[in-house]
């Protein structure tokens, strides 16, 4: 299988991330979501905004992170 990339990738993960939401509800899906997406993260997202990303209250907040994210294939990747 082609593994996304970059804006699919972003896709893909946002609709994870939404999904998530749905079956668990706002409150519990933020919190379980984030062990999904610090694995996306650590496979080909923008580490610096990982932080962000994972201590967000806010579903709109990390929707716009994933996108930014996952906009471009990782390269040159920062630690956090």
């Amino acid at each position: 299988p082609v593994v996304p990339t970059g804006p699919a990738l972003a896709d893909l993960v946002a609709a994870h991330y939404e999904a998530m939401l749905s079956f668990y509800g706002e409150e519990i899906g933020l919190r379980v979501a984030r062990k999904h997406l610090g694995w996306y993260l650590d496979r080909d997202g923008d580490l610096r905004l990982r932080p962000e990303i994972m201590q967000s209250e806010s579903s709109r907040t990390v929707l716009r992170l994933i996108r930014s994210a996952f906009a471009t294939p990782a390269t040159g990747r920062v630690a956090a």
